[in-house]
């Protein structure tokens, strides 16, 4: 193919946004989009160069995957190589387990499926793993199994039905994502299938390109610029991505695929040498970001710090450069692997050594020797199976769904509501109330504010975890129940006292943002529409967050973990907002409040029980199996607990 340094400056157009949304940098809060432009240009790319020898009569499977070996997988070994011992000196068992798992998926080059698989609310958080944004380039490699030879098989009939079945399946992948984004959002973030679309669109442009080259246009091409830049800038997390809003940046990339020619000022300013050789070094800029930007995090390093942002960029850029010049490079245009039989027998030897190496760690307590007595701890931090709703909840009820903990099939008597806060209280309240003959149903909806007409975002349809639609279901659930006669409510008192909290009217019209006042107004509304339907309600007090990382002590010095005051520092104490909150709560007549601050003042983090906390804000099973028999008091009306 003929070099376009345009296409280069659009990918440095892709990696910069992705590489700034990866470290917290709020400007970019759509910068996540890169990976959608990059499938675009990659699908593009491809598509041009083997429908080329296909016209000429000499594609080669053998040839189109020795070339795609020598461009992916040296860098990729290199950087999966310096993991190795960074890894292993700076995580925990179960994280360096988690870790030597992910080496498995990446060498078999199915690794969005892992971390789509571990996208559950347990699991480490997601900025945490090194390789996590290995996904892409599993979906890409996915698509490169597949797709040339589906345009082998269809190439006899000619280029028109060859793009009439492109396009159809384009059409399926758009419609499936734009139907998982609100259905199924973890496996339509992860899964080819969601995300081949993009890749056809850019297989789409180089068929129409093949025979006729149009001429540039400076005005599509500046939409098409223009396009980019607004989701790099106006999306944020709560956008569903992908889906039909994916369609701005995707449709962006393709007029500047088609129009930015020479003859406009968008080649002009993307063909500047800086911008191509950032294109250049993307590749490895985007293997090396996400392992620096992860090990920054687990070593507690301040990204927010602008001097630790500059050393993380600096570092990232620097190894990108070395990578592009000492590997990709030399390992592309020299001769070292003319034999394609040596050089498949040698990266499938390398793979296979990560295959064996990963599975045999990610299978063995060999590491927790770093820290004794780790497994214990750990498990004590951990949830018994069941008894939270994670990403496989979410997966079967929906994005927009409630989801359920318990029994189902037996007359519900009470019900717990709200966020991961109310999750996990539910064992130590399920256990007092079964006592008594009851049958506690979690009605769960994590990460959202238990405010009927409350939503993360301003918009009542996209925001985050569609909340607003979660909380309608959730008690119109609960007031329809006539066998529910208790509901208690549970939040993160901190969380939901921030402006990024939309609120809306019974209709769906936003009223504002987020206040103190009206924070308290909708928690006031929340509780008379319960009482309303004839429900006890018990508002629970939320515990205060830890003001140390439990993680962070084990790592310091575990052996003197509980001597060497990590954890005797006093948690955080709770805002005068939340406090406005739980005050006002308690002026509702029939009101009750569960004040398990009085509780945790001398019993956590550690108590007699054990380990109370499982991370800074949430309890362990054991300290939610402290507030059992207080709970029972407190329900049986001992003296002491009307309050």
């Amino acid at each position: 193919m003929q070099y376009r340094p345009e296409i280069d400056g659009l990918r440095s157009l892709a990696i910069v946004p992705v590489i700034l949304f990866h470290s917290g940098v709020a400007l970019f809060s759509g910068g996540f989009i890169g990976v959608d432009v990059f499938f675009v240009i990659s699908g593009y790319l491809i598509t041009s160069i083997i429908a080329q020898e296909l016209e000429q009569g000499r594609f080669s499977y053998s040839n189109f995957y020795y070339r795609r070996a020598k461009r992916i997988l040296p860098a990729l070994f290199v950087v999966m190589f310096i993991t190795l011992p960074f890894a292993f000196y700076w995580m925990l068992p179960d994280e360096y387990a988690s870790y030597a798992k992910s080496l498995v998926y990446v060498s078999l080059f199915v690794s969005n499926f892992l971390f789509w698989k571990q996208s559950g609310y347990f699991e480490a958080a997601a900025e945490e793993k090194p390789l996590l944004h290995t996904w892409s380039l599993s979906v890409e490699e996915q698509y490169y199994g597949l797709f040339p030879l589906l345009l082998v098989a269809l190439w006899r009939f000619g280029r028109n039905p060859v793009m009439g079945v492109i396009l159809v399946l384009g059409c399926l992948s758009l419609w499936l994502s734009h139907w998982g984004a609100a259905n199924k959002p973890e496996a339509n973030f992860y899964l080819l299938v969601s995300r081949a679309w993009e890749l056809f669109a850019g297989a789409l442009t180089a068929l129409l390109l093949l025979k006729k080259q149009p001429k540039g246009n400076g005005v599509y091409a500046s939409v098409g610029l223009v396009s980019i830049l607004v989701a790099i800038f106006l999306y944020d997390r709560s956008t569903p991505i992908p889906s039909l809003y994916a369609l701005l940046p995707v449709f962006g990339t393709v007029l500047v695929l088609v129009f930015a020619r020479p003859n406009t000022w968008v080649y002009n300013i993307l063909s500047q040498r800086v911008f191509t050789y950032i294109g250049l070094i993307s590749y490895s800029l985007y293997l090396w970001h996400q392992p620096i930007l992860a090990f920054a995090r687990l070593q507690n390093y301040n990204l927010e710090s602008h001097l630790v942002l500059f050393v993380a960029f600096a570092l990232t850029t620097l190894l990108a450069m070395a990578t592009y010049h000492y590997v990709e490079k030399p390992i592309k245009t020299a001769h070292l692997f003319s034999s394609k039989a040596r050089l498949f027998s040698l990266f499938g030897m390398i793979l296979m050594g990560f295959v064996g190496y990963g599975t045999l760690l990610s299978n063995t307590s060999y590491f927790a020797e770093k820290y004794p007595n780790a497994t214990d701890i750990l498990e004590e931090m951990k949830w018994p199976a069941g008894l939270s709703y994670d990403r496989n909840c979410r997966e079967k009820f929906g994005a927009d769904q409630y989801c359920l903990i318990g029994k189902i099939d037996a007359p519900i008597t009470a019900a717990l509501i709200g966020d991961s806060h109310a999750n996990h209280f539910y064992g130590g309240l399920h256990d007092s109330i079964h006592a008594n003959g009851g049958n506690l149903l979690l009605v769960g909806a994590g990460a959202c504010p238990p405010f009927f007409g409350a939503n993360r975002g301003f918009h009542p349809e996209h925001g985050h975890l569609r909340c607003h639609a979660r909380t309608k279901k959730l008690y119109d659930f609960v007031t329809g129940n006539p066998n529910i006669k208790q509901v208690f409510i549970a939040f993160r008192g901190e969380e939901y006292l921030r402006e990024d909290i939309g609120l809306f009217d019974t209709e769906g019209e936003i009223v504002g943002k987020n206040n103190g006042f009206i924070a308290t107004s909708l928690l006031v509304r929340t509780i008379e529409r319960l009482q309303k339907a004839d429900k006890q309600v018990i508002l629970i007090e939320d515990l205060p967050d830890l003001s140390v990382s439990l993680k962070d002590c084990i790592k310091a010095e575990f052996v003197l973990f509980l001597d060497n005051g990590c954890l005797k520092e006093k948690p955080l104490p709770m805002r005068v907002g939340y406090r406005s909150l739980i005050n006002a709560a308690r002026k509702i007549d029939g009101v009750r409040v569960f004040p398990t601050s009085l509780l945790s003042q001398n019993e956590f983090p550690y108590g007699e029980r054990g380990l109370m906390y499982r991370d800074s804000t949430h309890l362990s099973y054991k300290g939610s199996m402290f507030f059992s028999p207080h709970f029972q008091a407190f329900l049986a009306g001992d003296k002491g607990w009307q309050l």
